[in-house]
Order: C-alpha cells, then structure tokens, then sequence
C-alpha cells in the first residue's frame, strides 16, 4: 500500500449532497491493487468476520460482509443470485401445480 498514490475529492453525488470520494492512481499493479488492499486491511483491523459471510445460491463462489440492520442478507447480490433463487422457487411452484 506505500506505493499507491491516493487523494480525495469532494464531489456532489446524484442528489446534489457533498461527498468524499477516494481515487487511487493506476500506473502500476500495486496501484491498481490498492484499494482491495486498503480494503483488507480494516477487514482485518476493524471488521466483524461473523459478518463475513458465503453467498447462499448453490453456484456462487462469492463472499460478502453483510452490512445489513438485522444481518441476514443471504447472496452477495439481490439483482443476481437473489433473484435466480426467487426465480428458480417460481418456476418450481408452476411445475408442482
């Protein structure tokens, strides 16, 4: 991470509030890496790793940290592996009826 050139930037987001992005300079691949590494560091500093958790559709691979109020998020994505189990349950229910 020492080699990663990094700098914030206040921009507005899509409704017009202030924000704080972080951008990172991509000349090299430890810079590229960059923000996945910053990202592991404060998993590994800070993250609660029972949040950590494998995505529930048989086919993923992927992991999550479930940032959710109640920590019950299932997939690592509602629009994909949420919505193939939501189909997959339909498509039963008009098999079995």
């Amino acid at each position: 991470m020492h080699k990663a050139s990094r700098w914030l930037n206040l921009e507005y987001d899509a409704n017009q509030s202030l924000i704080v992005t972080h951008h990172y300079a991509k000349h090299s691949p430890e810079q590229v890496l960059a923000p996945l590494a910053e990202a592991t560091a404060k998993l590994i500093a800070q993250g609660d790793f029972s949040l950590v958790k494998h995505c529930e559709h048989k086919d993923c691979v992927l992991w999550f940290y479930d940032k959710t109020k109640a920590h019950k998020r299932r997939w690592c994505s509602m629009k994909v592996c949420g919505n193939r189990h939501k189909v997959m349950k339909f498509r039963k229910k008009l098999a079995t009826s």
